[in-house]
């Protein structure tokens, strides 16, 4: 009898606990499911490992999402650029181009040459420098599509032909600052010590197609210190100076000899062109000591202007010729128009005795 009580007690106290634990684990009701029919909730600490954890819409999107507040470090939409890339140079803090800026010397004119739909060409400075000479700071606008090539041919300065050796390639559509310099050592040997005057050809024209015909080909004269002061340059005589043609349309001077020369025997001329038109000074058939031995020498004089000329025969030919020492030079000079070759105004040989 007591037995049969134990059990029936302890039957009725299983069936009490298994009702507590039912009431406590299943007390919550769970929401509806969403219209479209799936159900969508989510536990209270689902946010370890939802897909939601990276997204877009979470409370503290501000590590890895798209929107975030502080989008700096590796969201899409930050300007992300490299740290390492080269930074471009301004002359100012407001992100604007870079500016080129030329040397600047003693302002002495600003001066247009050429301004028109394919180029434009002004000298804005002109200044001594005392390293390399006298300096040209020139704009340059290539107004085409081509690679244009801009250069000088004829130049003179003071009335002295005397080239800068300046040539520049312009690309389409560009602009520039270039420096055209004469060396101090080529004017003092001219006898200039002040720029008055330059006379020059400014020759533009297709780099790319030297068939084409040239868009510039015209002469022009600078006078960087006024018109008024412009002064011929005077060559001051020399004791060794000697006439070898002498004529109402040229003199040709010798001036000096120097028979170890940088570049070989050398002979210095000084020649005048007296008339208004370019001439062509040559030498042809030229002789040492007897012997056939041509330094292939000409060079073209300005209408009116003067040159200091070199001629120049190379070391390895004279020994090829077995000449050890000059005694004797004979040159055969042809001077004539570049309008009429067939009609020279000097067809004569000096001789120099050295």
């Amino acid at each position: 009898m007591i037995r049969k009580s134990i059990a029936v007690f302890l039957t009725f106290f299983g069936l009490l606990i298994c009702a507590c634990l039912t009431a406590g684990c299943g007390g919550g009701h769970s929401p509806a499911p969403s219209e479209g029919g799936s159900d969508t909730s989510v536990s209270a600490d689902a946010g370890k490992d939802d897909t939601n954890k990276d997204g877009a819409g979470k409370d503290d999107a501000g590590k890895d999402g798209a929107n975030k507040d502080d989008a700096g470090k590796d969201g899409a939409n930050i300007n992300d650029a490299d740290k390492d890339a080269p930074m471009e140079w301004t002359t100012s803090g407001d992100g604007s181009a870079p500016q080129t800026v030329s040397p600047k010397g003693d302002p002495s004119f600003t001066e247009v040459i050429a301004d028109n739909n394919d180029l434009y060409f002004a000298v804005t400075d002109a200044y001594e420098d005392p390293v390399y000479g006298y300096v040209w700071s020139a704009r340059i606008e290539n107004r085409t599509d081509k690679n244009l090539m801009f250069t000088f041919e004829k130049t003179s300065v003071n009335g002295v032909m005397c080239d800068p050796f300046w040539a520049d390639v312009i690309s389409p559509g560009a602009q520039a600052d270039r420096q055209i310099t004469w060396m101090r050592e080529t004017l003092d040997a001219c006898g200039i010590d002040e720029v008055t005057e330059v006379d020059f050809t400014l020759n533009v024209y297709n780099d790319d197609d030297y068939t084409e015909g040239a868009l510039m080909h015209d002469p022009f004269e600078v006078f960087p210190a006024g018109r008024e002061k412009a002064a011929a340059a005077k060559r001051t005589p020399l004791d060794t100076d000697r006439v070898l043609i002498d004529n109402d349309r040229c003199r040709i001077l010798l001036t000096g000899i120097e028979p170890e020369g940088t570049w070989g025997y050398t002979v210095y001329l000084w020649l005048e062109n007296r008339t208004d038109e370019d001439l062509m000074f040559s030498a042809q058939n030229t002789t040492i000591n007897g012997t056939s031995c041509d330094p292939y020498w000409a060079d073209v004089v300005s209408a009116g202007k003067s040159a200091r000329d070199t001629v120049i025969w190379d070391r390895g030919a004279l020994e090829e010729s077995g000449i050890k020492e000059v005694s004797r030079i004979e040159l055969p000079f042809l001077v004539y128009s570049e309008k009429d070759i067939a009609h020279p105004y000097v067809n004569e040989t000096a001789f120099i005795t050295p």
